[in-house]
């Protein structure tokens, strides 16, 4: 399947990677975010409030803001691992969220520590160590609230090399 992807244009080659990632885990497949922007630094990600991400009060789910914030800081060592063939395998070691507003439309999930993201990814493969890293999310809800953030959420992200290849950290991809 990652063949195939490669084969894509750039443009189709990410979106292609997302929906692949995404449909890995139950529970981001059920909530099926959308990828808005990806630069190397930041990575946005919409989850519309509808019939699978919504509570009993017609808002987000909280279910749905952890699949959210997961899904957009486990994006960049996920994209790392594609591009340098070395399975970097992010896990949340623990999170904490705090909430604002209630969101009853769509919510943006911003993280903007792709640098860093990749810098402890190969700094993981030089090493063969894990690494921890505490990744801080961005909620909005840009249709109700603007540019104001509705939630914040910190999670440790804990980063381990599998493919037991290691890499010399003058070579290394970012």
């Amino acid at each position: 399947m990652l063949a195939l992807v490669k084969l894509l244009p750039e443009s189709m080659r990410l979106k292609a990677l997302f929906r692949i990632g995404t449909s890995v885990m139950p529970m981001m497949r059920y909530v099926r975010p959308k990828l808005v922007e990806y630069t190397p630094e930041r990575m946005v990600v919409r989850i519309d409030v509808s019939r699978r991400s919504k509570n009993g009060f017609n808002s987000l789910f909280l279910g749905a803001f952890a699949a959210g914030g997961d899904c957009v800081a486990g994006a960049f060592p996920m994209k790392f691992m594609y591009e340098t063939g070395h399975r970097t395998i992010p896990l949340v070691k623990s999170a904490s969220s705090e909430y604002y507003k209630r969101v009853s439309t769509y919510a943006l999930f911003t993280c903007t520590q792709g640098k860093e993201l990749y810098e402890v990814c190969n700094e993981v493969v030089a090493s063969g160590e894990r690494r921890d890293i505490t990744v801080h999310v961005i909620v909005t809800a840009p249709a109700e609230f603007g540019d104001e953030p509705v939630a914040r959420i910190s999670q440790v992200m804990s980063i381990k090399n599998l493919s037991g290849r290691f890499q010399d950290p003058s070579a290394t991809v970012g």
